[in-house]
């Protein structure tokens, strides 16, 4: 009889432990509820500036730092991409030379003694890939930017968002300043793509803040605005 009263507790206690525990399944949907990240690894990584908008952690991952919109008034917050193509490619510190890694001019290009690397910006913050995944054809040491919005390499032109213009012409393409217009000795291009004469103009005006389509006058936005721009060198 005292055997029997000094187990009562013990299964007292082993109730409430079982009933908790099913309590708990219950409320998950019969899951158990996994652990909370903590703040150090949710919140509180802290991304040291490399160069290039490359960064890195004290224990030496690297991330290329984005911004993402957060749908509020903040309106983004900053990211960083730790592996290529959004996130289901190789990791960026496996492959990227830190010491050469550089961005050509203030185009979504980048080059380090091996790759040549595209970002695509998008609403989410956009991916890193490398560029001979999108081009397999392109020519990393002859590849030049043109201007924010085209590059080419010794056979062929390329619209940062779009890859390669296979309408262009490579001996006679000039971008046209600033602006996401050029042309070849055939036709203008407008963001990538082959422009008829009224949509050329339309961007003109546009840009130039033009009321008119006076020839003389869209003469002289052509040559004050979009004036030709040297290619950044390698």
């Amino acid at each position: 009889m005292r055997e029997m009263k000094n187990k009562a507790p013990l299964f007292v206690l082993a109730g409430l432990v079982a009933l908790l525990i099913g309590g708990a399944l219950i409320f998950t949907g019969g899951q158990p509820t996994p652990p909370s990240p903590t703040l150090e690894s949710a919140h509180q990584i802290r991304w040291f500036p490399l160069k290039s908008n490359l960064y890195s952690t004290r224990d030496g991952e690297l991330g290329f730092r984005v911004f993402a919109a957060t749908g509020d008034q903040k309106g983004s917050t900053e990211r960083y991409l730790t592996h290529f193509d959004f996130g289901g490619g190789a990791r960026l510190v496996d492959v990227i030379d830190v010491s050469t890694f550089e961005q050509l001019g203030t185009s979504d290009f980048y080059r380090d003694k091996t790759h040549l690397y595209q970002y695509y910006d998008m609403a989410d913050g956009g991916r890193l890939s490398l560029y001979t995944d999108v081009e397999p054809s392109v020519d990393r040491e002859s590849f030049v930017v043109l201007n924010d919005f085209y590059a080419k390499d010794k056979g062929r032109i390329y619209y940062h968002r779009g890859g390669w213009i296979r309408e262009a012409d490579p001996g006679s393409f000039i971008a046209m300043g600033e602006s996401a217009l050029a042309k070849d000795r055939h036709r203008y291009f407008l963001f990538g793509e082959a422009a008829l004469p009224e949509a050329v103009l339309g961007y003109l005006q546009e840009i130039c803040g033009l009321t008119g389509n006076e020839p003389a006058v869209v003469a002289e936005c052509r040559s004050q605005a979009v004036q030709p721009r040297k290619s950044t060198a390698r």
